[in-house]
């Protein structure tokens, strides 16, 4: 409107800015960054699609999106990458992550959608959804998996809603609402090759790396090497009568 404070446009026709929004502190700066989406962008192919954030608003006006701070775009034909945006804290190390949909992508199925997440921040200007530290696959043809984007956060952690509104769940054209909740495939802290108990593996102490299933016990270290159970060859003398209270 006439009477706003900073506007931003852009150039091309049809591109479509603003279809979606987001704001959220994601480039870890001292202030809120504005997402916006274009999905009808245009650049190597037709509605390949496109995300442009605007860090610290409110103190800097970006007039054009050639100002952006920082710019992701879409991979496929008519992907319509920057249908909807999400920010939020995925992994749980306290910096917001964004997660980006393309739902007419046909990478996996036909208009099945993709939904790309950025948990660490890019290192460029420009970025594509190549450059996605995850991808989640609309299965369903047509499902349009990620028209709808919620990352919801909780006691046991972080979840990514995605919605499929038009995927074949119990009826033709249903829709199907779907849950991606974050976890480490391979949680191997110590670098021994077996993942931590605590993420279902048998590691029992995934802080030491000489502690693993199959390992040696020392004698006298207090630790279970072997990860038996038992901290074996061991024997500790009691002589206090209070010791076995």
């Amino acid at each position: 409107t006439t009477l706003a404070g900073c506007r931003t446009t852009m150039s091309q026709a049809g591109a479509a800015l603003g279809t979606t929004v987001a704001l959220s502190n994601t480039s870890g700066g001292a202030g809120l960054d504005l997402l916006l989406g274009a999905p009808y962008y245009d650049s190597s192919t037709t509605d390949i699609g496109a995300v442009y954030r605007m860090e610290d608003v409110g103190t800097t006006c970006r007039t054009d999106v050639t100002m952006a701070d920082l710019s992701y775009t879409g991979l496929t034909a008519s992907g319509r990458f920057g249908s909807a945006i999400e920010a939020g804290d995925l992994n749980g190390d306290g910096a917001n992550d964004v997660a980006i949909a393309a739902s007419n992508d046909d990478t996996f199925s036909s208009g099945g959608g993709v939904v790309y997440t950025f948990t660490s921040s890019p290192a460029a200007a420009t970025v594509t959804a190549a450059d996605a530290d995850h991808s989640l696959f609309g299965t369903w043809g047509g499902g349009r998996a990620g028209s709808a984007l919620h990352i919801a956060t909780g006691a046991s952690g972080a979840s990514l809603v995605v919605s499929a509104p038009y995927a074949a769940g119990a009826a033709s054209s249903a829709g199907v609402v779907f849950e991606w909740v974050w976890h480490e495939d391979f949680e191997d802290d110590d670098a021994d090759g077996f993942v931590n108990a605590e993420a279902g593996g048998n590691d029992c102490d995934d802080a030491n790396a000489s502690a693993y299933p199959g390992g040696n016990d020392t004698y006298a270290d207090s630790a279970d090497g072997d990860c038996d159970g038992w901290v074996d060859g061991e024997i500790r003398v009691r002589t206090d009568a209070d010791n076995w209270a």
